[in-house]
């Protein structure tokens, strides 16, 4: 039976932490004292030093975009994207009085559609991916709408972006604000999904939030890195931690490790070989404990 409970926000993530802690207790004791326990946060939380928000006006200066650029394609960006209750419920309500297709092309004619990716004009759109930007192309066969040829055209494209994305620099210093460029096959191969977005932008972390970026090309860029309808201040960052109990593991033994050494880890644990083509290898702290 379902009970739903109506709970502010801090109210309820002090509940959800209250039953992740009981259910870890009730596991650590149902497993019992001799049993390897093995806890992985597989990412670490930061402040939100911002970079991807640039994304669609970098786009929009390269117009690959059928997105407007400056502050007025900005604003109707921002509202399309909000996820505040009030502005939620304000475009239900707009969308509810004047229709699907009238809306439309109000999104059409402000350059602001909710999916640019459905407008032909579009060659090549900013998808929502967390931290690390994402830049996805109007592929013909693969999109409803694409307007680029594969091959040569999305090659073309894509190194377009890729260099004009390393040319941003913070305004003031001089600094580059972008670390790396991928395409998803340089990442995860040529069987990767479909689904991966076809460029991975990595905004560097180690200078402070990322509101502003200038380049000879594209001038300058201010987007600023909150807003009362998207408020944030966290993001994902790679950094995880790991957490080990159990017989010969010393209490507060520390280690350095990558997330690729969980599974040779578990199996080192368990007593079982290693397959010889696994990624990563058994934590130090891991073959302790085995050898105990």
């Amino acid at each position: 039976k379902l009970i739903r409970v109506e709970v502010d926000q801090e109210k309820r993530n002090k509940l959800i932490y209250a039953l992740a802690d009981a259910g870890v207790a009730r596991l650590l004791q149902v497993a019992g004292k001799d049993a390897t326990v093995i806890v992985l946060a597989s990412h670490g939380m930061d402040a939100y030093t911002g970079g991807p928000k640039l994304l669609p006006e970098v786009l929009s200066r390269l117009n690959l975009t059928s997105e407007k650029s400056g502050a007025v394609g900005r604003s109707f960006r921002a509202l399309q994207r909000a996820k505040h209750p009030a502005a939620l419920a304000a475009k239900a309500v707009v969308k509810k009085i004047v229709g699907p297709m009238l809306l439309r092309r109000t999104q059409e004619a402000a350059g602001a559609l909710h999916a640019p990716l459905e407008s032909p004009l579009t060659r090549a759109a900013d998808v929502d991916n967390n931290r690390c930007g994402a830049i996805r192309l109007n592929l013909k066969g693969r999109e409803p709408f694409g307007s680029v040829a594969p091959g040569n055209e999305a090659t073309a494209i894509i190194e377009d972006i890729r260099t004009a994305l390393l040319e941003l620099e913070r305004p003031g210093t001089g600094e580059r604000i972008v670390e790396s460029v991928s395409t998803a096959r340089e990442l995860f191969g040529p069987d990767h999904h479909p689904d991966v977005p076809d460029l991975i932008v990595l905004f560097r972390d180690d200078i402070g939030p990322i509101e502003s970026a200038q380049s000879a090309r594209l001038g300058r860029i201010d987007v600023p890195l909150f807003s009362y309808l998207l408020p944030r201040s966290g993001d994902h960052k790679p950094r995880s931690q790991i957490w080990m109990k159990g017989p010969g593991i010393a209490p507060g033994a520390t280690g350095e490790g990558n997330v690729l050494d969980l599974a040779p880890t578990v199996l080192q644990c368990l007593g079982l070989p290693l397959p010889p083509d696994i990624d990563g290898k058994p934590l130090k702290i891991a073959r302790a404990a085995q050898a105990a």
